[in-house]
């Protein structure tokens, strides 16, 4: 095999210990991009092609956004995947924790009671200067 050929692990062989070339699996190296921002600045760019740009937009609009699954970590904490960009991690102690029915009443509670109050508070900006701002409890996770 050439140096010009990569391979990646998506593409290793078979167990052979041949690899196959990266060129032969043609999903290889595509870009994933996760907003339609992303895949309009790889276009505008020249990173990708027109065709290459609607099949990524398709697929970022086919995306099912409510599927959640869950993993164990390296540290044997359990990671909730599908609810933000990160994962929540927490260990089981602390998941039975939040999900006890005594917790979740509470928690309810709080977002009724809060859900279109503001709160106001301060902050420092990347400058050093003090900054007020005022949020509220919102109900939709902001992309």
């Amino acid at each position: 095999m050439s140096q010009q050929q990569a391979t990646t692990p998506a593409n290793r062989g078979s167990g052979n210990g041949q690899a196959k070339p990266a060129a032969s699996n043609p999903t290889a190296g595509a870009p994933t991009f996760k907003t339609r921002a992303e895949v309009l600045e790889a276009l505008r760019q020249g990173r990708i092609t027109t065709e290459q740009a609607d099949e990524a937009l398709e697929a970022l609009v086919d995306r099912p956004r409510s599927h959640l699954y869950c993993r164990v970590s390296v540290k044997g904490a359990l990671s909730i995947y599908g609810l933000q960009r990160m994962p929540v991690t927490l260990y089981v102690e602390q998941w039975e924790r939040v999900l006890a029915p005594e917790f979740a009443e509470k928690l309810r509670a709080f977002v009724k009671e809060y859900e279109n109050k503001p709160f106001h508070g301060t902050r420092k900006d990347e400058h050093g200067n003090v900054v007020q701002y005022t949020v509220t409890i919102s109900r939709k996770a902001r992309s």
